[in-house]
């Protein structure tokens, strides 16, 4: 929060949104996905509506959070918005055991390129198809995505760096041994099928070209505008393996975090930054 003149400037909120997968396998571990992403809005408020925001922020952070189905999504246009309910249990189970049968012959795949490369690759590949330019790999932002994964807490946070970057945040979960996971089969994961394909339909049409789309359904599109966004020129992320009793209570995780420089979703400048899909070929892992 940067001070402006006699106002604050709330300039960057947590948004808890996840997009939740429970993959249920016969044979297969069970697996769980929830993706978080900040939402950079331009707005200027006093003092007491500052602290009255985050007072609701961290309560509404605390009762969802209780349950691993649980999501967030505040957004703040002149008034806060509350959280949009969680989603029903089971709203967002899907059963596929052949992702899982492809595991180990993907992983070779990925050993061939460095963790870095998929990274780049995977979000030029998305944001070529939305006519945004290439982004750059960057050590620094790559650093504060391990400071912030290191935490292995499933949470914004921008203290690495002093800030100023946007983030999207990714968690894969398993009930079997998932220790020997590819980070960049996982990274690609991140990117491609939760915050890119898994996002996709959320984001209307009639979005397109709109400065400020309507945010209501923010958290469900979020992480796609964050990764095409125009003017984000360099990406740093890190993937953590996380124990059992931190991202999730009774399973293990990999904790997926992208920081991006500049950062994205800015109330006002979606229209100039979120260009319409140019209808090539998407690209899965």
């Amino acid at each position: 929060m940067a001070a402006v003149d006699s106002t604050f400037l709330f300039h960057h909120q947590a948004i808890f949104s996840s997009l939740l997968y429970l993959l249920l396998l016969t044979t297969s571990p069970t697996l769980y996905f929830i993706s978080s992403n900040i939402h950079y809005p331009k707005i200027s408020f006093s003092i007491m509506r500052s602290f009255a925001l985050l007072t609701l922020l961290v309560a509404q952070a605390a009762t969802n959070m209780a349950s691993p189905l649980a999501s967030i999504s505040m957004s703040t246009v002149g008034s806060p918005v509350l959280a949009t309910p969680p989603p029903a249990a089971g709203s967002k189970m899907i059963r596929d055991a052949a992702l899982e049968k492809r595991d180990a012959a993907e992983a070779e795949i990925f050993k061939r390129a460095t963790y870095s490369e998929t990274g780049v690759n995977y979000h030029n590949a998305h944001r070529s198809n939305h006519s945004a330019p290439a982004v750059t790999w960057s050590v620094n932002l790559a650093s504060y995505a391990s400071s912030t994964a290191a935490t292995c807490v499933f949470a914004h946070n921008l203290t690495a760096g002093g800030g100023g970057y946007g983030q999207n945040l990714a968690a894969y979960g398993g009930s079997g041994d998932i220790t020997t996971m590819s980070t960049s089969l996982l990274l690609a994961r991140s990117i491609s099928m939760q915050w890119y394909n898994g996002e996709f339909p959320s984001f209307l049409p009639s979005y397109y070209g709109q400065a400020t789309p309507d945010l209501t359904n923010f958290g469900a599109w979020g992480h796609f505008t964050q990764v095409l966004w125009k003017t984000s020129t360099q990406i740093g992320c890190a993937t953590q393996y996380c124990p059992a009793g931190t991202i999730f209570q009774t399973n293990p995780s990999w904790f997926t975090v992208c920081d991006y420089s500049g950062p994205g979703n800015s109330v006002g400048s979606f229209g100039a930054n979120v260009g319409q899909p140019l209808g090539k070929p998407t690209l899965t892992a």
